[in-house]
């Protein structure tokens, strides 16, 4: 059994939107419960969770972006080929 390049394509399309879902999922998870945390929080609380967003934004822009950045790449490594 042979496999040609638009499987691997289709392959690698639909790891990057699972992996993108679960990532959102996650993402708005954690966003709620720091969310919570920090409504509830004493003032130094607040400042501990003000520390944990900065990270938190970051990965979640990542994540946001994956599909922009893959796109990148693979128009990048298309390019070679060509």
């Amino acid at each position: 059994m042979e496999i040609g390049p638009e499987e691997v394509i289709n392959l690698g399309k639909t790891i990057v939107t699972i992996m993108q879902t679960v990532g959102i999922v996650v993402a708005v998870v954690v966003l709620l419960i720091l969310g919570v945390k920090y409504m509830i929080g004493s003032a130094e609380e607040k400042a501990e969770y003000k520390k944990t967003m900065i990270p938190y934004l970051v990965g979640a822009i990542l994540i946001f972006a994956s599909t922009t950045i893959v796109n990148v790449v693979y128009n990048i490594a298309n390019s070679f080929n060509k």
